[in-house]
């Protein structure tokens, strides 16, 4: 929807592999990290690809950050496509099938309009990207598919041709690019390659939070309104069997001991994940691998809500809650059940661990500050698109 914004700002075209959403898993959270930073400089035009579910308060959300979205379906028979892939490779098939999807948006979109910057959140989709002219262009390299990891037997034995190889490779990135957005996990992605970094870590948006649930202290909890919420990154396999674990194992002991309680979970699909979990009298991320227990950890802090997670060292990452304090950690079954049921049956206890975690996200780091190297680089109007050699 246009809404003929007055501003001066410059247009922008964001082509995104996934839809934007802060409550979302790494992919979507990065996504609306990037769209909220281009939107502090240009009037953003959106292309993505329909990944999965998406609710209306989730549309509206992106609608109000953008000045035009296009939101496109996968293109049909891509799912049997990635199904008969999967067995090679099952980690960058889904965007490289889904690239075609936009083709049409960018096209009527680079034909009415001279765009001023060009972001793509996946190197998959730089070929139909690439061919918008533009003064700065932008690739993201921190996708799940940009990781390195070991291959399996029947990926040894049964390699992927050259072409389907090189659409998670750092090669199929066009040498007219400006901008390579890296992080601390896949930076060595880019040593000795022939392009400029900003480093950019994936983080929350507390603005979003702030703007967008309300305060728990003004909630008065009832027996009746109990409520144990599961968050988790849906989008990992690891997710959905640790929230089955906890529903199995833990959640039988809890309702026992505290009969009025009721279990909810954020699962895509279901109701307004912002709705489930600002209704939550506790949130438990039983994820017990920190890389990807971290993000919904923080999601559900930022919710100013009582949070139980899964603990994993002695010594917690940078600039992540510490236990105790703002969250609750656990080492085994028996202990999840007990802080679950001490929670639920103490007020006081939800209270303190409620103004822990308000006093946490007040102090997060924004997304202005966390991304001012992006911002400064879109606003550098020495920075011009310049041909490099291509990378080796």
């Amino acid at each position: 929807m246009d809404r003929g914004f007055t501003t001066a700002k410059p247009p922008l075209l964001m082509v995104s592999h996934c839809v934007p959403d802060a409550l979302g898993g790494e992919d979507r959270t990065r996504a609306w990290q990037l769209l909220r930073l281009a939107g502090q400089t240009h009037r953003v035009f959106l292309a993505c690809v329909l990944d999965g579910p998406v609710n209306l308060a989730q549309w509206r959300t992106v609608n109000d950050q953008t000045q035009l979205i296009a939101i496109e379906s996968k293109p049909t028979g891509g799912a049997m496509i990635r199904r008969l892939l999967s067995f090679f490779n099952s980690t960058a098939i889904d965007p490289a099938v889904a690239s075609t999807a936009l083709v049409d948006p960018i096209k009527q979109w680079s034909n009415t309009l001279r765009f001023d910057a060009m972001i793509c959140t996946h190197a998959s989709l730089w070929p139909d990207a690439s061919t918008v002219e533009s003064r700065v262009r932008i690739c993201d390299l921190r996708t799940r598919a940009r990781r390195r990891r070991r291959r399996s037997d029947a990926e040894q034995k049964w390699r992927l041709p050259q072409p389907l190889r090189r659409l998670t490779n750092e090669r199929s990135i066009s040498p007219e690019s400006n901008l390579v957005i890296v992080d601390d996990e896949c930076r060595h992605l880019c040593d000795g390659k022939p392009y400029d970094l900003i480093e950019l870590k994936n983080t929350i948006d507390p603005d979003y939070f702030a703007q967008n649930c309300a305060s728990p202290l003004l909630k008065r909890y009832t027996p009746n309104e109990l409520r144990v919420v599961v968050h988790c990154d849906w989008s990992y396999r690891l997710s959905s069997q640790s929230a089955s674990w906890f529903e199995r194992r833990v959640w039988p002991s809890i309702k026992q001991a505290v009969p009025e309680a009721k279990l909810q979970n954020t699962r895509p699909g279901s109701a307004d994940p912002s709705t489930t979990l600002s209704n939550a009298s506790i949130i438990v991320v039983p994820v017990a691998s920190s890389t990807r227990a971290s993000l919904p950890v923080l999601q559900a802090i930022a919710m100013r809500r009582p949070v139980i997670g899964t603990y994993t060292g002695p010594t917690p990452e940078a600039g992540l809650p510490r236990n105790g304090e703002e969250l609750v950690l656990c080492r085994n079954e028996r202990d999840w059940a007990a802080r679950c049921i001490v929670l639920l049956r103490s007020a006081s206890e939800r209270l303190r661990l409620t103004h822990n975690a308000s006093d946490f996200i007040d102090n997060y780091s924004r997304l202005e500050q966390s991304g001012q190297p992006l911002i400064q680089a879109l606003l550098d109007p020495a920075l011009t698109r310049q041909p490099v050699r291509r990378a080796a």
